[in-house]
């Protein structure tokens, strides 16, 4: 899977409402099928209550089958109807022809079900339970592999401070990360230079005027750090 994407959050008095961008590539190997889509957008809110929602319109499509899925995630309405809450709701059609294949309907954070249109034959597509207690924590394959820049490493003191709920040590933590890459930027343009990604290509799309990132080789390395199948 290719991910490509970036967030811009947007502060809106009792929550935040952040836009992800970009488009996220799913390639099936076995069976030569490319998946582009593009994400929801991520809601915080604090009041009247902390909570966390998706929301928004996803598009996903495969030029090789010829399908495209059209999927609404919503959440609590001014209304208060509880039904909609962590609802998603979407369609299979055929790109050919428009028409509707299959229908997609359930809850992301409970049960996820697909109707067949031809003879009305439901089935269960995703549990989020089985999803969740099927998670595996990731594993160091390869130390001398891991560059510094890892993710797994920048963040790693930031991690451990929440997992052993150290509020302050986290806080610490992030705090040196975001100075740190603060300095680095204030040293490029003291230099004049400008950051370009090392793996990847930056464009900008004229048509919507979104980032468009595209990985520089097209086979991708062993990683180091891996979770177990």
């Amino acid at each position: 899977m290719t991910w490509c994407q970036y967030a811009i959050p947007k502060f809106c008095g009792t929550s935040i409402e952040t836009k992800v961008l970009g488009k996220r590539h799913v390639k099936l190997v076995n069976k030569g099928e490319c998946y582009v889509m593009n994400s929801p957008n991520l809601v915080i809110k604090f009041l009247p209550f902390p909570d966390v929602e998706w929301l928004g319109n996803v598009k996903i499509q495969c030029e090789e089958t010829g399908l495209e899925a059209e999927l609404c995630y919503k959440g609590n309405s001014f209304l208060g109807r509880k039904g909609n809450y962590r609802s998603i709701r979407g369609k299979i059609i055929s790109s050919s022809n428009m028409k509707t294949i299959y229908e997609i309907n359930g809850h992301w954070d409970k049960t996820v079900t697909v109707t067949d249109i031809s003879n009305g034959k439901m089935t269960v597509i995703y549990r989020a339970n089985d999803v969740i207690s099927g998670l595996k924590t990731p594993i160091v394959k390869d130390v001398k592999g891991v560059w510094k820049s890892e993710s797994g490493v920048v963040w790693g003191k930031v991690n451990q401070g929440i997992m052993n709920k150290s509020w302050d040590e986290a806080k610490v933590a992030k705090t040196t990360i975001e100075e740190k890459e603060r300095e680095f930027a204030k040293n490029r343009k003291l230099k004049g230079e400008n950051w370009v990604p090392k793996h990847f290509v930056l464009s900008k799309c004229r048509e919507n005027g979104e980032w468009e990132v595209k990985p520089k080789n097209t086979k991708v390395p062993l990683a180091p750090i891996i979770v177990p199948i």
